[in-house]
């Protein structure tokens, strides 16, 4: 009688398909990831040069990068204050298309219209009693220098994969108010944002995050004004 031994069958190679070749690719993908967005999370905006002065400029909080200054003798109301510049002044190449630069444009135009008027409202009681003729015209420029916009695809990748969305995005804004005669700074805030944790849903859409740093610059200017009183 003839035994037949039994057929060998070939051990499996570790390979993509594997636990441990699958396991490794992803580890690398993770880091590659992980390094890439972080480089562009931290972004840090180049000067743009577009305030009349600079030298006058002091952190308004240490656990922020914004940068503000007010004269301490300044006196005004907001009906004195013209909103008379908003632009986009980024040099160099951007990721923003022409309309996305003016989509966020209008958008700090909006937000400083709004703070304005609320702290024009706030003051209305006060600055029916002052002596408007003594008072100089304020000129109010604004110029969105640098945005950062995310990438909704990478941010569903590293939240599936790391469960946090890592490319974040912001803008940097330059705000001054000037003496409309002298051209003098009267006050001037140079503010930088990225979008938080908190602005979850904005790390999903590709213009959002830019669009709340230059809300936070907006409010960030007007409680300038607001404090000065």
């Amino acid at each position: 009688m003839t035994i037949t031994p039994p057929a060998l069958t070939p051990k499996a190679r570790p390979g993509f398909g594997s636990g441990f070749g699958s396991g490794v690719l992803r580890r690398i993908f993770l880091l590659a990831l992980t390094a890439s967005l972080f480089g562009c999370a931290n972004m840090k905006p180049a000067p743009a040069a577009y305030l009349s002065s600079y030298e006058q400029l002091s952190p308004a909080d240490k656990a922020a990068p914004s940068r503000s200054f007010v004269r301490p003798a300044t006196k005004f109301d907001a009906s004195n204050i013209e909103l008379s510049q908003v632009e986009w002044v980024g040099h160099g190449p951007s990721a923003l298309s022409a309309q996305e630069q003016q989509q966020l444009v209008s958008h700090l135009r909006e937000q400083l219209s709004l703070g304005l008027a609320d702290l024009g409202s706030a003051q209305a009681p006060t600055a029916a009693k002052a002596d408007t003729k003594t008072k100089p015209t304020l000129l109010l420029r604004a110029g969105v220098t640098r945005a950062e916009v995310v990438s909704p695809t990478l941010n569903v990748v590293s939240t599936v994969f790391l469960f946090v969305p890592l490319d974040r995005g912001g803008a940097a804004v330059e705000i001054e108010l000037l003496d409309a005669q002298t051209r003098q700074p009267v006050a001037a805030l140079q503010s930088t944002h990225y979008a938080p944790m908190t602005e979850f849903k904005a790390r999903f859409q590709r213009l959002a995050p830019a669009e709340y740093a230059v809300r936070q610059a907006a409010l960030e200017f007007v409680e300038i004004l607001r404090t000065a009183q």
